[in-house]
């Protein structure tokens, strides 16, 4: 896959954009690279889905926790991100103000990511630390994560803006963004309700 990857961004750079035969190539060679994104997508929230439902959630409930609560913190920032991340980048090929705006969600999102992998070993004292299969499970996760997002960047540095993304992608992206909407919404809530009625 890495290869596939390499020799499509080879063909972008030494094929002349005034080309119509180049651009042909370049945007069928491309369409490996949506189908790519997509995958990566899934496997980044899927993951992401299953590490909040039974880590987060059914396992420590760090949301009840006060140890923990900074890190449900940095999470219910992540999850206002990533909706936003999906939508701007994923849905369509935007530019201009939505597509910044999209990039800026990717650079808080980082921020707090490391943030949040520093309060971990802090947060999770009560439970003797972070599991091996959290960790694993935040391994790849963040793995996919940041392939995904590296895959629809490099796609729009070569295809013009008016290039639509094929509707597979759009769909998914829609389905994943409400989802993560409603997410956000809980983590929110959770984390007001902590507040107002602290342990």
């Amino acid at each position: 896959m890495l290869f596939k990857i390499g020799k499509i961004v080879k063909v972008a750079i030494f094929l002349t954009p005034y080309d119509s035969q180049a651009n042909r190539i370049i945007i069928n060679q491309f369409v490996i690279m949506y189908i790519i994104a997509f995958i990566l997508l899934i496997m980044w929230s899927l993951l992401g889905s299953f590490d909040l439902a039974y880590y987060h959630d059914k396992k420590y409930s760090l949301h009840l926790h006060s140890e923990s609560i900074r890190e449900h913190l940095y999470h219910t920032v992540r999850s206002i991100c990533y909706p936003i991340i999906v939508f701007s980048l994923f849905y369509k090929n935007f530019i201009g103000i939505i597509f910044w705006i999209g990039v800026s969600a990717i650079i808080i999102d980082t921020i707090f990511f490391i943030l949040d992998a520093f309060e971990e070993k802090n947060s999770r004292n009560k439970w003797g630390g972070l599991s091996h299969g959290e960790s694993i499970t935040h391994l790849f996760s963040n793995t996919v994560h940041y392939c995904a997002i590296t895959t629809i960047l490099l796609s729009k540095i070569y295809l013009s803006p008016s290039t639509d993304y094929p509707q597979y992608l759009s769909i998914i992206a829609i389905i994943f963004a409400t989802g993560g909407t409603l997410t956000a919404v809980q983590h929110i809530l959770r984390l007001y309700k902590f507040k107002t009625n602290p342990l």
